[in-house]
């Protein structure tokens, strides 16, 4: 964890030159000693910072160095903070960034720390679905650490039909997706991936696993999310929607706008039974133009259930 606090150090001492060392140590939960330790490591890789003794002393980087540090353009600073801290209050990191973008700011002057915090006022960024299932925050703290120190972890899960399994496993990493979280796994070379909201319980195992180095969680992701994807082909369907569902429809949907007074788009519904579930649920706000297999499909299905609840009336 050392890289992490010295870039805290770094940042802090950025945001306000001259900074004692029973502060830093305070801020970062280290000894002082150790902050004086840091600093040395952070001298040797050719950081101008340095300690001055005496009663308004402290740790100093150089006035040069804290102006080039902040060679950021305004849109490089907004974009750090419209982003929602959700994904990394998951992993229990919520505090740590907050405190960066604290100090990002502070390095500032004031008409710059405003135009950034307008950025807050005008865009946000949020990650979570709508009815999202509350996320298992102590089971990801437990992934996180043993993620990062490759300890192998003993996990509880309950597969998508509710059936539950013990299962060990060396954890690769996590991902977030749309606001779940995902552990890509390894068990005997091979990689499986695994909802966290479905891991029931995680034990940390005392021995570690050696990492495959050819092993890229960013690869590996991609390629898994191209073959989840691949089998999804298009269907293309012809409707006629209702005013009141036009709107929400093109906004929401890959589509084709055909006749906008006329409120006629194609579009794009994946497959022939995704889009008659679909055009079951929008009942008689949609009327499909085409194509012509397809409406005979939807009387057909149409028929059928109107003859089974009809039987018992």
């Amino acid at each position: 964890m050392k890289a992490p606090r010295l870039l805290s150090l770094l940042l802090q001492l950025q945001a306000s030159g001259r900074v004692s060392a029973s502060r830093l140590a305070r801020d970062l939960e280290v000894s002082e000693r150790t902050i004086y330790r840091d600093v040395d490591a952070l001298a040797q890789a050719g950081v101008p910072v340095y300690a001055e003794r005496g009663r308004l002393g402290g740790i100093v980087l150089s006035e040069g160095y804290r102006r080039s540090l902040m060679e950021l353009s305004a849109d490089d600073l907004r974009s750090l903070l419209v982003i929602r801290e959700d994904p990394l209050a998951d992993l229990g990191l919520g505090d740590r960034r907050a405190r960066i973008a604290r100090q990002l700011l502070g390095a500032l002057t004031e008409e710059e720390r405003d135009a950034a915090l307008q950025a807050r006022r005008r865009v946000l960024v949020d990650q979570r679905r709508w009815y999202q299932a509350p996320i298992p925050s102590e089971q990801l703290r437990m992934l996180r650490e043993a993620a990062w120190s490759d300890r192998r972890v003993q996990i509880e899960y309950r597969d998508r039909t509710g059936k539950s399994s013990a299962r060990t496993l060396d954890p690769m990493g996590l991902v977030s997706k749309a606001g779940v979280w995902y552990l890509v796994g390894s068990h005997e070379g091979s990689y499986r991936t695994f909802r966290v909201d479905r891991i029931v319980s995680v034990q940390m195992r005392a021995e570690r696993f050696e990492r495959a180095p050819d092993f890229d969680l960013d690869a590996y992701w991609n390629e898994s999310t191209r073959r989840l994807e691949a089998p999804w082909i298009a269907y293309w369907v012809t409707l006629r929607l209702a005013p009141h569902v036009f709107h929400e429809v093109v906004q929401s949907t890959e589509c084709t706008i055909v006749d906008r007074d006329g409120c006629i788009v194609a579009i794009n519904l994946g497959s022939a039974s995704e889009a008659s579930w679909r055009l079951f649920g929008w009942g008689d706000a949609a009327e499909v133009l085409g194509p012509p297999e397809f409406i005979e499909a939807l009387v057909r299905h149409s028929r059928a259930i109107v003859a089974r609840y009809a039987a018992g009336h």
